[in-house]
């Protein structure tokens, strides 16, 4: 397998998930970690895609096109897509022409969503 060298830094928050290992294992244990978080993500993203229609999905990515979320840590995010959204849909946003009872529709389905499925959608906006 094919493998890029990186030199990162790793916040103190970030130290508990790679857990204690040996300075020589650290690569290993955070592409273990990737691995799994990718995958748990891709899951979470097929099953969350298939749910919503095309013009659930251009609702979503016309709220947030603008939405810095790269340097953001994952507990500030999780809600953000239901403000963004909300936002929009205001006087003048980007939703505000669609029929509100859409908008609120999705709304509520997306808050009603996991931390774990919020981040799923985040990291598939974050690709578009």
């Amino acid at each position: 397998m094919a493998s890029t060298r990186y030199q990162i830094r790793i916040p103190d928050r970030m130290a508990a998930v790679l857990g204690d290992v040996a300075e020589n294992e650290i690569s290993g244990r955070i592409a273990d970690v990737l691995d799994r978080y990718q995958h748990i993500i891709g899951e979470a993203q097929q099953r969350l895609l298939a749910q919503l229609s095309p013009l659930d999905q251009a609702m979503i990515r016309a709220a947030c096109q603008s939405w810095a979320t790269r340097t953001t840590p994952a507990r500030i995010l999780v809600g953000g897509i239901v403000a963004e959204l909300e936002d929009a849909a205001e006087d003048g946003g980007d939703l505000s022409s669609i029929d509100p009872v859409n908008v609120e529709a999705l709304v509520s389905r997306i808050a009603a969503l996991s931390s774990a499925d919020q981040i799923a959608l985040i990291e598939w906006l974050e690709r578009q």
